[in-house]
């Protein structure tokens, strides 16, 4: 029971998650449970298990880290939709405002053709 202690506070003061703590946790004592009958020394386990969750916990650390960053990457691609939606609303404003002019002072297709694509795409 010390051992599980020691392992689960190793895992939380590494990682700051209690779920991904409790996983590397579970997993130490598996790989213990795989490995059990090649154990040299039974005075060593506890070292042997520190070094196991250490380890674990330091690859489940740098995964996290990888993941959060390919999110955050990810998170481009939302802002990349809102300026899509920013120019969707300034087309909408635009055109509104274009049907608002007196119709002597429309503007004529010169005016859309140095109007960048986006705003002249029906979206």
């Amino acid at each position: 029971m010390a051992d599980l202690r020691s392992v689960l506070g190793l895992c939380r003061r590494l990682l700051g998650n209690v779920h991904d703590a409790e996983d590397v946790t579970q997993a130490t004592f598996f790989v213990l449970a795989r490995k059990a009958g090649t154990s040299r020394k039974v005075e060593s386990l506890s070292c042997w298990l520190h070094g196991v969750a250490y380890r674990l916990a330091l690859r489940t650390r740098a995964k996290g880290q990888r993941r959060r960053l390919h999110e955050g990457k990810a998170g481009l691609v939302s802002e990349n939709e809102d300026v899509d939606l920013l120019w969707r609303e300034l087309r909408s404003l635009l055109d509104e405002e274009l049907q608002r002019l007196p119709k002597k002072r429309e503007p004529s297709a010169s005016v859309w053709r140095t109007c960048p694509s986006r705003c002249r795409n029906d979206t």
